[in-house]
């Protein structure tokens, strides 16, 4: 599931991953969050932890994922991921060597680091 996480810049959407992240998680909760973010700001600026209570994604997630992240790619001004999973750090690195928006890891405990460089005007 995506558990909303607490700060003060409106044009950040930060979620922690906890479980298994669905389908449903994506349409009911990430998506209309971004989305909002997106109407409301004219781009997003987006932050999601993966912490030692994240367990896997769906496939239908996975690609949900990918859809709306290729159909909005030009929404966004910035994407932090914060995780110590292998595989998501992995896969994220890869996407940011081929994203033309800035995409940047953290270590899973670097939230406040995360923050601080998504809320920076670049």
């Amino acid at each position: 599931m995506f558990t909303s996480i607490l700060h003060v810049d409106p044009r950040v959407v930060a979620f922690d991953a906890t479980g298994e992240i669905t389908d449903q998680d994506y349409t009911d909760v990430l998506i209309p969050a971004l989305e909002q973010a997106i109407e409301t700001n004219g781009k997003a600026r987006a932050l999601i932890r993966f912490g030692e209570a994240f367990e896997d994604y769906t496939a239908r997630a996975a690609l949900d994922d990918a859809q709306f992240g290729l159909t909005h790619l030009s929404d966004f001004e910035k994407i932090a991921v914060a995780t110590d999973t292998g595989w998501i750090h992995n896969g994220v690195a890869l996407f940011a060597h081929l994203s033309p928006i800035p995409v940047r890891l953290f270590a899973g405990d670097q939230t406040d680091a995360a923050f601080v460089w998504l809320t920076e005007d670049t």
